[in-house]
């Protein structure tokens, strides 16, 4: 899973809105140097002082160990770290990994731990500034929702719930957390999700058979605009 123990505790972990581009070279292959200047194309989806978590669509291999250069630019700010591959698994057709950064000097990881709070500073700001605006629309959203008989709810881009009708409380759904460890009891981005796909589409995205409190569930994504998306959950049964 994401991070080491070690690693949760000292460090906190920024989950970026909008994915980090990154860079980043094999340099070194269990005790066995790269000489190679090829770089492959990374996506960071969070992000700490002592870590990072990536996606991409190359297959790493994890049988060995594999060790990286990942370069990316936070908050106008340059960083190159050496971190080694900690964990992998595969979601839908990409490629996620835990990168662990190694021999980190203090000064470095000080300054990205600086940009990191720089970043989630702004991004609590534009939240703030969100949800201040839009009272009336978050109302409207929430009447819509309670006219579904199933499980609804309204989540964020970064995947935090911010509110759920009355057929989510049965199951003891509340906002708050994160729309996969609340609603799927994942600690990590479910691997059938589809919210980036219905924000691409803009039309609703549905995944079928999902497993989900003793049922086959059939699961939707719909992106409303304002970074907010509507998410539910049909048992098969209940399908037209």
């Amino acid at each position: 899973m994401p991070g080491s123990e070690g690693e949760k505790r000292r460090f906190f972990r920024v989950k970026f809105a909008k994915y980090l581009d990154c860079s980043a070279k094999i340099v070194r292959i269990n005790q066995e140097v790269v000489e190679s200047n090829k770089h492959i194309d990374l996506t960071i989806v969070d992000l700490s002082g002592g870590g990072a978590q990536a996606k991409s669509q190359l297959d790493i291999p994890f049988t060995v160990k594999v060790v990286l250069e990942p370069q990316f630019t936070l908050e106008n700010e340059n960083f190159r770290f050496t971190g080694q591959i900690s964990w992998k698994n595969k979601a839908n057709n990409e490629y996620r990994y835990g990168i662990e950064f190694v021999d980190v000097a203090k000064t470095e990881e000080q300054r990205l731990i600086k940009c990191l709070n720089k970043y989630e500073l702004k991004k609590t700001r534009v939240l703030a500034h969100m949800y201040q605006r839009p009272i009336k629309v978050k109302s409207e959203v929430e009447r819509i929702i309670e006219a579904f008989a199933y499980p609804a709810y309204i989540v964020t881009r970064d995947y935090s719930v911010v509110s759920v009708n009355k057929a989510a409380w049965k199951y003891g759904l509340l906002p708050g957390e994160h729309c996969f460890k609340s609603i799927f009891a994942n600690e990590d981005i479910c691997s059938f999700c589809q919210m980036e796909q219905s924000s691409t589409d803009d039309a609703v995205v549905c995944v079928n058979d999902v497993d989900w409190h003793g049922g086959k569930h059939a699961v939707y994504w719909l992106y409303l605009g304002n970074g907010l998306f509507l998410h539910y959950l049909k048992l098969k049964s209940q399908e037209n």
